[in-house]
C-alpha cells in the first residue's frame, strides 16, 4: 500500500530529530523529517486487534464481578444453602472482593472511558505521522502538549513508539516509553513518585521481551521486580493482618508464591511475539514489497484494516515451557505439605501454629511410638487449633485420648487442653438498680475423644465474699451453643434463655464491689448425653464417677451507681 507524502501527512512539517530506523523526506531545503515504515492497513488493525481483546475482557470483567459479589454474599446466603459446622468470616470475603472488586472497576472504567478516547484518537496519529503525546492524547506537531511539553522536537521517538505499539514491539516500545519519560520538559508529579518503580518494570519489561536478550540476562532483570513485588504483597499482608486472623493471611501468603515464582521464569523463556517480515494476515505468505496493495497468493486486499502484519507469534515453540507453570501452580498445595513435612519437627510445628495441618494430622500419630518431647510438641500444636477462634472445625478425637491411655500426656497438658476447650468470661446486665451477673462460654474444639465431653458448669455468684447464689441445674458443651450443632444434633436444642448462666445480684450499694463466679470444667460422658450436675450441702460440685473435673473461678471488679 502506498505511504502518505509527508506534505499531507505533516501540514506543520513537523520537523525534528530523525532515527536511523525510519525513512525521512525532504521540501526544498526544509529539514528531514520521520515518515512512518509501517503501513496504513497495519495501523488500522491496532483497533481491529484491540476491539476482540475487549471482548473477551468484557467476559473477564462480568466473571470478577460475580466472584466479588458472591463473595461478600457468601457469609449471608452459604447457612441458607448448606449446613455448615463453621462460620465463614465476612472479613476473609472482604480481603479478597474488595481488590477483585477495585481491579473491575478500573477495568470497567478503561473500556467505558478510556478505551473510546483511544479508538477517537487512533486516526489522529496516523496523520500526525505519530506526532502524538501517548499519554495525554495530544497531536502535537501542531503545539506542543500543556501536561508534559512534548513537541515536534521528540517526533522520532513517538514515531518509534507508536510503530513499536502496532507490531508488538514490547521491548523497543517499553525503551521509547522510558526514554519519553526522560525527556519530557514537563514531569508530572506522580511520574516523579513512581519513578523508582517505572525504572525497575521497564528494566524488566524491556529484558524479559528483548529476543537478543540471554535467559540470564532477562533473569538478573526481573529480580528487582520479584523483590518490589514481594514487598508489595508483604505490606498487603500486614494490612491484611490487622483485619482478619492469621491463618486467612497465612492462606493468601500461600497462594501468592506460585505467582511470584512465575515473575522470572515468564522473563527467561523470552517474548511471546516478535517483529517480522510484512506478510498477508489470510495466508500468512510474505508480501512482495512494503507497498503491495494484493496478496499475490491469495489475492486478498492488503489495504484493508489489519489485513497484514509483521508480528510473529512464538507461542507455539513456547507451549511445552507454558506448562512448567501450570503444573506447578497445580501441584503447589501437594508441594508445599512435601516441604513442610521435611521439616524438622519443631519448624513443623511452628508452620503449623499460622497455617493449619494437614487433614487427619493427629489422626495419623501413634503415640506409642512418640517420646515425651514429640508427645508435647504434638499437643500444644492441638491445644492451639482447639482454643475458641482456632483453625476448626478439627474432627480429629483420637490423639489426647490415645496419649492418655498410653501414659505419655502429663496431667498439666490434659489441664490446658480442657481450659483451651472451655472457656467463660463474666459480665453485668443493668436494668434500673437491678443487676444481673452473666457467665458467657466459649467453646473449642472437642478434642478428648467420645468419652470425654468438655463441659462448663455453674456453681453461683457471690459478691464481696457473701453468700453463693444458687448453681444451674444443666451444664453446656460446643454442640449447645453452636448454630449447626442446634440444628443438627442428637440432642434437643436447649432454649436460648439457658445458653448463658445468670444470676440476680438485685440492687447493689454504690460504690466498687468484687464479683466471684464459681464454675468447673468437667470431661464427661459422650456427647449425645446431656450431664446435670450434683452439688452437696454447701453448692460445691459432686464430680461425676470417672470423670475429669479442673475448677474455673471467675472474679471481676464492678462498681455500682
Amino acid at each position: 500500500m502506498p505511504q502518505e507524502s509527508a506534505d499531507s501527512a505533516d501540514p506543520a512539517g513537523c520537523a525534528g530529530p530523525t532515527d536511523a530506523s525510519h525513512p525521512t523526506t525532504r521540501t526544498g531545503d526544509h529539514a528531514t523529517t520521520p515518515d512512518w515504515t509501517i503501513t496504513k492497513a497495519e495501523w488500522d488493525g491496532v483497533q481491529r486487534r484491540t476491539r476482540f481483546a475487549n471482548t473477551i475482557t468484557w467476559v473477564v470483567i462480568a466473571v470478577q464481578l460475580l466472584i466479588a459479589a458472591l463473595l461478600l454474599a457468601a457469609p449471608s446466603l452459604l447457612p441458607l444453602v448448606v449446613d455448615l459446622p463453621f462460620r465463614v468470616p465476612q472479613s476473609f470475603t472482604l480481603i479478597v472482593a474488595v481488590p477483585l472488586l477495585l481491579f473491575a472497576s478500573l477495568q470497567l472504567y478503561g473500556h467505558l472511558v478510556t478505551e473510546p478516547r483511544w479508538d477517537r484518537f487512533r486516526p489522529v496519529v496516523w496523520e500526525a505521522r505519530g506526532c502524538a503525546c501517548p499519554w495525554c492524547q495530544t497531536r502535537v506537531d501542531e503545539q506542543p502538549c500543556t501536561r508534559h511539553g512534548y513537541s515536534r522536537a521528540h517526533h522520532a521517538m513517538l514515531l518509534g513508539h507508536w510503530e513499536a505499539v502496532a507490531t508488538m514491539d514490547l521491548a523497543r516500545a517499553t525503551r521509547l516509553r522510558r526514554d519519553l519519560r526522560a525527556a519530557a520538559p514537563r514531569t508530572p508529579l506522580h511520574w516523579r513518585i513512581l519513578a523508582p518503580v517505572t525504572r525497575v518494570f521497564a528494566a524488566y519489561q524491556i529484558a524479559g521481551n528483548d529476543p537478543d536478550s540471554t535467559p540470564w540476562q532477562r533473569l538478573r532483570a526481573a529480580l528487582p521486580w520479584l523483590a518490589l513485588e514481594i514487598v508489595a504483597v508483604a505490606v498487603l499482608a500486614v494490612a491484611a493482618g490487622m483485619f482478619v486472623e492469621r491463618r486467612f493471611v497465612i492462606s493468601f501468603l500461600g497462594g501468592c508464591w506460585p505467582f511470584i515464582v512465575l515473575t522470572p521464569f515468564m522473563a527467561m523463556i523470552g517474548p511471546g511475539m516478535l517483529r517480522g517480515r510484512l506478510r498477508c494476515t489470510a495466508c500468512n505468505q510474505p508480501c512482495t514489497t512494503e507497498r503491495s496493495t494484493q496478496c499475490p497468493e491469495c489475492g486478498a486486499d492488503l489495504t484493508q484494516p489489519g489485513a497484514v502484519t509483521r508480528v510473529e507469534s512464538r507461542l507455539g515453540k513456547r507451549a511445552p515451557l507454558m506448562l512448567v507453570p501450570l503444573l506447578l501452580l497445580l501441584a503447589a498445595p501437594y508441594l508445599g505439605r512435601v516441604l513442610i513435612s521435611a521439616l524438622p519437627t519443631s519448624l513443623r510445628h511452628a508452620v503449623y501454629r499460622a497455617t493449619e495441618p494437614p487433614h487427619g494430622y493427629w489422626q495419623n500419630l501413634v503415640p506409642a511410638t512418640m517420646d515425651a518431647d514429640e508427645i508435647a510438641a504434638a499437643t500444644d500444636l492441638l491445644i492451639t487449633h482447639a482454643a475458641p477462634g482456632g483453625a476448626r472445625p478439627l474432627f480429629d478425637f483420637d490423639f489426647l485420648p490415645n496419649a492418655i491411655a498410653a501414659g505419655k500426656l502429663s496431667n498439666d497438658a490434659i489441664e490446658r487442653a480442657a481450659r483451651a476447650a472451655v472457656q467463660a468470661r463474666l459480665e453485668f446486665d443493668r436494668d434500673g438498680d437491678r443487676i444481673t451477673a452473666v457467665v458467657q462460654p466459649d467453646f473449642g474444639a472437642l478434642v478428648f475423644g467420645q468419652r470425654s465431653t468438655p463441659r462448663l458448669v455453674f456453681g453461683g455468684v457471690s459478691v464481696d465474699g457473701g453468700p453463693w447464689t444458687p448453681p444451674a441445674d444443666w451444664s453446656l458443651f460446643l454442640h449447645d451453643v453452636e448454630e449447626f450443632w442446634r440444628a443438627n444434633g442428637q440432642l434437643k436444642a436447649l432454649p436460648e434463655e439457658m445458653l448463658v448462666f445468670r444470676a440476680d445480684l438485685g440492687p447493689l450499694p454504690a460504690g466498687p464491689h468484687v464479683v466471684r463466679a464459681r464454675c468447673w470444667i468437667v470431661l464427661h460422658e459422650r456427647a449425645w448425653v446431656r450431664y446435670a450436675p450434683e452439688f452437696d450441702a454447701s453448692g460445691a460440685l459432686i464430680p461425676p464417677v470417672g470423670a475429669t473435673v479442673f475448677e474455673l473461678p471467675l472474679e471481676v471488679a464492678f462498681t455500682a451507681g
